[in-house]
């Protein structure tokens, strides 16, 4: 019989009550800044009525906590309609609002027409990729939530979910969300399809490519794309804290020349340099990576 290790355990529980504590803090601390700015956000009681915290993390050189929120309608997810709320010492003290406003009014439906399968199928078809194998579901995170097989297009498991996607005329359309990471790498597609018709009413590509030539400084292949990364080391000899880059404000090769930037952190958004996440002797990468781009040839 297995012998339960107490000590463990009981830091383990410890952990979690403090950390249950600190998340019912931080969801009252939003929902009355929320009630109490309602108006002025010009924001209905509906709109505010029920969001889930999507995302959380702790700064700790300044001691602020960053929450991010997601609305909902029906107990269904909105796309995109977010906010993210700067708590310190128990007030709010900045956020950033991408809420939509009159929800209860704009929600087409409740009940999707196709299954999250038939909604792999729909896009595949769509995105013009072959499906070799019928979409399986590996696993159901909830009611609204699934988890398929890679299905024969996909590098990754694809994970499909409800949600409400809003349309051209403001309505709230009930869709599939899905992602599908081609198998040769060169998309990955974040998509959005309809739940009644199957038809993508929203996609976005999630690999960003440039092609310039070294020489002549060619053009991106998508020249009206202004988000492509232009950040690297030029040989691994470098140090990692130098980087030899189109830097500000040149945005791409057909703008201006390189130059090289030593050490260019900023001290209070990355108090160990761009390459030391823990303050502890040495790099733990030294590839341009960060927290939300992995740039590379």
């Amino acid at each position: 019989m297995p012998i339960l290790n107490l000590p463990k355990f009981l830091t383990f529980l410890l952990f979690l009550l403090a950390a249950t504590s600190v998340f019912a803090q931080q969801d009252a601390i939003i929902r009355n800044f929320l009630n109490e700015n309602r108006i002025s956000l010009e924001l209905s009681e509906s709109d505010i009525q029920d969001w889930i915290v999507y995302d959380n993390y702790n700064s700790s050189h300044n001691g602020v906590s960053h929450v991010y929120i997601r609305q909902k309608v029906n107990g269904i997810e909105i796309y995109n309609a977010i906010a993210n709320f700067n708590i310190k010492d128990g007030k709010v003290i900045g956020m950033g609002d991408r809420l939509q406003r009159n929800i209860s009014n704009l929600a087409t439906s409740q009940t999707a027409g196709i299954s999250p399968g038939d909604a792999i199928i729909q896009a595949a078809s769509q995105l013009n990729l072959n499906i070799s194998e019928t979409p399986r579901a590996l696993e159901p995170v909830n009611a609204q939530h699934f988890i398929f097989g890679k299905s024969g297009i996909s590098k990754e498991n694809i994970p499909v979910k409800l949600m409400y996607q809003p349309g051209p005329e403001g309505e709230l359309i009930l869709a599939w969300d899905l992602s599908i990471y081609e198998t040769n790498a060169k998309h990955w597609w974040s998509v959005r399809v309809d739940a009644q018709t199957g038809k993508i009413l929203d996609k976005v590509d999630w690999v960003i490519s440039c092609n310039f030539d070294h020489k002549q400084f060619g053009k991106c292949d998508n020249p009206n794309h202004k988000q492509h990364s232009n950040t690297s080391l030029t040989s691994n000899s470098m140090l990692p804290e130098q980087y030899r880059v189109f830097a500000e404000p040149v945005e791409s090769p057909n703008h201006g020349v390189r130059s090289l930037k030593i050490n260019p952190r900023d001290s209070l958004s990355s108090p160990y340099g761009w390459h030391d996440t823990n303050g502890s002797n040495g790099a733990e990468y030294t590839i341009t990576r960060g927290n939300n781009v992995n740039a590379y040839e």
